[in-house]
């Protein structure tokens, strides 16, 4: 009888301790232990690396009102540390009265058209620098001043012609709103313009180009950028460039160290006077269009820098046939190769060239 009855208090402490096992958890005791807080990442977060492959170069809007495209290389040479465009289109004299030029070797892109008398006048646009002194400073032409336009510049020249509206200079530039004007006509003798007195008037007019971008009311409503690329195009070899521009003989020698062209005039080494370097522009560029006599006398030239035709660029060492557009005075001038696709320039400055139509440019 003890034995069973031990047997049963045996069983039922089995079946009281398998009761407490199947028994709700109890509630979990909180951790007072903090929680670790984040670990902030303070490793700086890298800039994007300028992508510098042909067609990642953004293209301007050149509607007016436009905001500026920002972008890490100079939209105007294509070089690294570009930090703000605020450009100065400034009228150069060619002649030998004017030589050697000051700074000239400073600007980003030069024009050179014909003007009266078989002479021809430069246009430079300055933005990468902006030198404290240029020259030497002469009157403007209103094909030069529809070129400006596509700039969005502040604009600095000498004086100009007057007479019928086809060449009045002062009719066309007050129609036009430009975000400074500097005209040594009313500056001369200030800090923006004055004149070297040791050399002869005309010719030695000097502009603070630096003071004179800071004369601008406004930013600009559009930047003017060229597309630019590292790898030099396949063509015809051109190591030389040559062309007549009426009776003077230009050439250009490439520089394969510098990937440049040397700029000779009248087979002299054209030279900076405040630098006393060669001018060796990156790219060079001819333009072809129709040239016209005008005006009272019909001794000036009309010439036409709106339209399209046909243009060589000259770059890396190769020459490359295309055409040339500009649909409008703000619109900018683009360049196409045969295809039909933009001309990538390689980087450095640009020296453009307009010619008759009936000019003959060789390169070898």
């Amino acid at each position: 009888m003890m034995k069973k009855t031990l047997q049963s208090l045996l069983a039922l402490a089995l079946i009281l301790a398998l009761c407490a096992c199947g028994s709700p958890a109890a509630s979990p005791v909180a951790d007072s232990t903090p929680a670790p807080s984040p670990v902030l990442d303070n490793t700086p977060v890298p800039s994007p690396v300028p992508d510098n492959t042909p067609n990642q170069q953004p293209t301007p809007d050149v509607t007016p009102g436009a905001t500026p495209v920002p972008q890490d290389y100079s939209p105007t040479t294509g070089r690294a540390g570009y930090s703000a465009y605020n450009p100065v289109a400034v009228m150069i004299e060619e002649s030998s009265a004017a030589r050697p030029q000051v700074n000239l070797s400073q600007a980003d892109v030069v024009y050179e058209l014909k003007v009266e008398g078989g002479f021809t006048r430069m246009m430079a646009i300055f933005n990468d620098n902006l030198p404290e002194k240029v020259g030497y400073v002469r009157s403007m032409r209103i094909y030069f001043a529809r070129l400006a336009t596509e700039w969005d510049p502040v604009l600095v020249h000498y004086g100009g012609p007057s007479g019928d509206s086809s060449i009045n200079i002062y009719q066309y530039i007050k129609n036009k709103t430009w975000r400074a004007w500097v005209d040594g006509m009313q500056y001369d003798g200030t800090s923006y313009v004055w004149r070297d007195t040791s050399r002869k008037a005309p010719s030695n007019a000097l502009a603070n180009i630096k003071l004179a971008a800071a004369k601008a009311t406004s930013s600009p409503k559009w930047v003017h950028a060229y597309s630019f690329t590292d790898t030099p195009y396949s063509g015809p070899t051109a190591h030389t460039v040559s062309f007549n521009m009426d009776m003077k003989k230009y050439q250009y020698r490439y520089d394969a160290a510098t990937n440049s062209y040397k700029r000779f005039l009248d087979g002299k080494a054209f030279m900076d006077g405040a630098t006393g370097t060669q001018l060796s522009p990156a790219n060079v560029i001819i333009q072809y269009t129709k040239h016209t006599l005008v005006g009272n006398a019909a001794n000036h030239k009309l010439i036409d820098v709106i339209g399209q035709g046909k243009c060589q660029v000259f770059s890396g060492g190769v020459a490359i046939q295309g055409t040339w557009k500009k649909g409008s005075e703000q619109e900018q001038t683009r360049f196409y190769d045969a295809n039909g696709q933009e001309i990538k320039l390689q980087r450095g400055s640009t020296f453009i060239h307009f010619v008759d139509l009936n000019a003959n440019v060789s390169w070898s």
